[in-house]
């Protein structure tokens, strides 16, 4: 059983009885697969986070996500067609009764009660009375021990930035970037970064993750260039070339002899120019697809 089922579980557990699943002191197991589809997804096709040092050995719920995420080169788990979110939820529920509903309560201390209980064959999980009002009285206590102990397991694996925010988060969502693509227009950035053709005006500006947002997972300025539709799109959440590198290096260069920028380009005393060569070696250190370059017209 992959190490990160029992922390997954027990969130999917919490999720469960804070969301109202629970009827009658039990909780169905599409129920329970349904977290797992939404914290897995996000982990394994959003973030790429790696669940065992061997590729070909990658826990059966991460080989689910994989398949179906190759197969329908669709990102957001919100936008699976319903026969395929049905399909691949029956295939979680299955792995749920394959040791790890049994395993769970093997590392509790004997004078714990067990936190719910399970019979082969059946399809749902029996939460007793006294466990759903343990679970409703310390349920953000009970995520935040997850939390920790699923960021342990995968730190080991994964060289990844900001890795327990993301963990911590079922459906990422990305801030608004208008006030960016507004300052580049202002400083003449209004030719793709990429393939060089004219992005202006303001509304046609596409404000992009040179190293990608889903790796990143923050907005530093030094980060963000302007591209158009196409660019964006075809490189969606890819690592540039390397030579795109050098080229945002002396972009930032010019943009860090403006005065107004020096103040967000140096937060925290941070050299951007260190920091981005620093993340594009993570990037690529980590296996994130990389090597894309745009057709230029």
């Amino acid at each position: 059983m992959s190490a990160s089922y029992k922390p997954a579980l027990l969130r999917a557990i919490v999720e469960c009885v804070q969301r109202n699943r629970i009827e009658n002191g039990r909780i169905l197991l599409v129920d329970l697969a349904e977290q797992f589809l939404g914290m897995y997804w996000t982990q394994t096709v959003v973030f790429r986070f790696r669940h065992s040092p061997r590729t070909a050995a990658q826990p059966e719920i991460v080989q689910r996500m994989s398949e179906v995420a190759d197969a329908t080169g669709i990102r957001q788990a919100d936008l699976l067609p319903a026969m395929v979110r049905t399909k691949l939820v029956t295939q979680l529920s299955r792995v749920l009764t394959i040791n790890v509903l049994q395993a769970f309560h093997t590392s509790k201390p004997v004078q714990m009660s067990p936190l719910y209980s399970w019979e082969k064959e059946d399809d749902s999980i029996e939460v007793s009375v006294e466990s759903e009002q343990f679970i409703r009285a310390n349920a953000e206590a009970l995520k935040l021990i997850a939390n920790y102990y699923w960021a342990r397991f995968l730190t080991r694996l994964n060289a990844s930035p900001r890795l327990i925010d993301k963990i911590e988060r079922d459906k990422p969502r990305r801030a608004a970037l208008h006030g960016v693509a507004a300052a580049m227009v202002a400083r003449g950035e209004t030719m793709c970064f990429y393939c060089g053709v004219n992005v202006g005006p303001l509304n046609r500006i596409h404000v992009d993750h040179f190293i990608p947002w889903t790796f990143v997972f923050e907005d530093k300025p030094w980060n963000l260039v302007a591209a158009c539709e196409p660019c964006n799109l075809k490189k969606a959440d890819t690592l540039p070339a390397e030579p795109y590198l050098q080229r945002l290096i002396e972009l930032n260069r010019r943009r860090w002899s403006l005065n107004e920028n020096r103040t967000s380009f140096m937060a925290a005393g941070v050299n951007p120019e260190e920091q981005l060569k620093e993340l594009y070696g993570l990037a690529l250190s980590a296996e994130w697809p990389a090597g894309w370059a745009a057709v230029v017209p």
